[in-house]
């Protein structure tokens, strides 16, 4: 396709996009588009690929093994494998007949279809370890990242201008445990191409766990903007589920002081259960500061 074809047709494809606005319903349905609709094109790619993979008149290298033996009924007719025959014996008996009394007529070899030589060697193939990335991509293509003091991974991609955000939530290597990317830590991302995943080195280049994309909220996509939700509420959780176990025991001390004073307030205690000595959370400035007026609020 000519550029200057493409650019007409584009062209004159926003022109469409714009009229459309104007028409009903009925009319706008009944326009033709120079261009196909994304979901138009993904089904026809699709069924190119799997005329390309399900192809047998091929002369691919190499293919010798890859064949079939195949019983031919005749001219422009499709060929059965003799598998097929032999499995329905009774089925096929008249052809299985006149394949041995005339195997040079009716019978041949075809070759498989690339679908049919993947299918067969699949179950061998083993599953690549993710840990190992980085050292298949190679260390050119690991991209260095400073985790934001906000906790957000940003990936950026120099050739092509663009970023991609990646979870801060670290997940270790074959167990289900896992951690926030420190703030201010530098770390090199290697993003696994077509996957989601991206493993994650420390500053030396060893792995120490993986990660994914975070996703992307599209303002009139509904679903992608509650699963964007879910996820930054899913960080945050774990974010604050390592700060109250940090600070258990300091709250906890806490929770006690402030069941104190409100039993010595509502004039429970007797004069030697209040002579208590203070702690280190009433000696701080937080402490002074409270107002006991309003027991409603939080005094921290």
């Amino acid at each position: 396709m000519q550029p200057e074809e493409l650019h007409g047709r584009d062209q004159y494809n926003t022109a469409l996009l714009k009229a459309v606005q104007q028409l009903s319903p009925e009319r706008a349905a009944k326009l033709w588009y120079p261009v196909l609709e994304w979901n138009e094109f993904s089904e026809l790619l699709c069924e190119i690929y799997e005329r390309l993979d399900s192809r047998t008149d091929h002369h691919l290298e190499g293919w010798g093994p890859n064949t079939v033996e195949v019983y031919v009924p005749g001219p422009g007719m499709d060929p059965i494998p003799m598998s097929l025959l032999l499995a329905n014996a009774d089925q096929f008996a008249g052809a299985i007949a006149l394949a041995h009394a005339d195997p040079k007529r009716y019978v041949g070899f075809q070759r498989l279809s690339p679908k049919s030589v993947w299918n067969r060697g699949a179950a061998d193939l083993v599953r690549v370890p993710i840990i190992h990335a980085p050292v298949i991509l190679g260390a050119d293509n690991g991209i260095h990242v400073k985790i934001s003091r906000s906790h957000e991974a940003w990936v950026h991609y120099k050739e092509t201008h663009t970023r991609v955000r990646y979870s801060p939530e670290l997940r270790q290597f074959n167990t289900p445990f896992s951690n926030i990317l420190p703030a201010g830590d530098d770390f090199v991302f290697y993003p696994i191409p077509g996957d989601s995943r991206a493993v994650v080195c420390d500053a030396d280049n060893r792995p120490i766990g993986w990660t994914v994309q975070m996703a992307v909220a599209a303002k009139a996509d509904k679903q992608s903007i509650l699963q964007a939700h879910g996820e930054a509420e899913h960080i945050r959780a774990l974010m604050e589920a390592g700060y109250r176990e940090r600070h258990a025991p300091a709250a906890a001390q806490i929770q006690a002081m402030r069941e104190h004073n409100k039993a010595v307030i509502g004039g429970e205690l007797t004069e030697d259960a209040t002579s208590l000595s203070k702690t280190p959370a009433e000696e701080s400035p937080a402490y002074t500061q409270m107002d006991t007026e309003d027991e409603g609020q939080p005094l921290f």
